[in-house]
């Protein structure tokens, strides 16, 4: 039997294709439609969750994404932040302890760290890492699927901003804005949500960034911490 969590609305305007104003990484808001749904009512919803952070969401796309965040037991916790190419959280994430950072396409392929189409392999995916085969970390074209496919609608899921994001089989999944951790500390907590791809782009990394006014795929520095979740065929 399934068990829903209830979230109440809190829209805002029409969401904007700009950059989400974040302070960190290399911004590309690519050529994706993104426009979210906008309601000007406070209305109860529900998402869809049984008790498992591995439920694999089916919201009518290539790929199932899973009803939590890496490291989180419940859809509105934050779980923990990942390096990309790392695949254990850690006390400090700066550029002098990222193992990839600034490294070139041609070395990460050369050292088995990325396939043949830019995408981290088993090893150093934190998704298979962690949560076993069949998991993994979405890649650039997963991520634009999700961002161009899917209704995005900020709401307050148990006292925790983030987005309902709700797919073409109207099953929804929900994304609590984590923000990002840089040295010691953790950043735009409850403001902003970073989730980290797997595909690398020159030497950053693909990401998904968002706030209550926008969200859309970024090329960012790939030493810093950002949430994860885990797809699945």
């Amino acid at each position: 039997m399934n068990v829903y969590y209830s979230l109440i609305f809190s829209f805002f305007g029409g969401l904007l294709l700009t950059s989400c104003g974040f302070s960190f990484g290399k911004f590309d808001t690519g050529d994706l439609d993104t426009t979210g749904e906008v309601d000007s009512t406070e209305t109860k919803i529900l998402v869809e969750y049984e008790g498992s952070a591995k439920q694999a969401v089916d919201l009518g796309l290539s790929v199932k994404w899973a009803a939590c965040n890496l490291g989180a037991t419940k859809p509105e916790l934050y779980g923990d932040y990942y390096a990309w190419g790392e695949t254990k959280p850690k006390a400090k994430y700066t550029e002098d302890n990222g193992c990839w950072h600034n490294v070139g396409y041609a070395a990460l392929k050369s050292k088995g760290v990325i396939d043949d189409r830019g995408n981290l392999t088993a090893k150093y995916d934190a998704a298979t890492s962690n949560w076993g085969a069949g998991w993994r970390m979405p890649t650039h074209d997963e991520i634009k699927e999700l961002l161009s496919r899917c209704r995005w609608n900020w709401v307050t899921m148990n006292g925790v901003e983030g987005y309902k994001v709700t797919g073409p089989s109207d099953k929804s999944i929900f994304l609590p804005a984590a923000g990002y951790r840089y040295g010691a500390g953790a950043d735009f907590v409850g403001n902003n949500g970073c989730f980290l791809g797997a595909t690398a782009l020159n030497e950053c990394a693909v990401s998904f960034n968002f706030d209550s006014d926008c969200y859309d795929w970024h090329s960012g520095f790939r030493s810093y911490g950002r949430s994860v979740r885990p797809v699945t065929k």
